[in-house]
């Protein structure tokens, strides 16, 4: 679906935002973890025929996390994600 709404739109292009639940520091781990978790999704959208040049990947670490605290699994779950933005 995504392949066709971007035939549709062509001057659209895609940010992919990484994100962890990394309670604590900021650390290099973290921000490497989630621009990794990023660019699997990049790849899988080159995969289906996205063109490279309308994509990109960025990793945030923990640095917006949806549960500054986390309380239960679920809430940590919520913190490990990745968000597409279309521009």
């Amino acid at each position: 679906h995504f392949k066709r709404f971007f035939n549709i739109k062509p001057k659209y292009i895609i940010e992919v935002q990484g994100h962890v639940n990394d309670e604590g520091k900021r650390s290099i781990t973290s921000f490497k973890l989630s621009k990794k978790r990023a660019d699997k999704i990049v790849e899988y959208l080159v995969s289906s025929g996205i063109d490279p040049a309308r994509l990109s990947a960025v990793g945030f670490g923990n640095t917006r996390p949806i549960f500054p605290e986390p309380t239960s699994e679920e809430e940590r779950e919520a913190n490990r994600r990745v968000e597409i933005k279309i521009r």
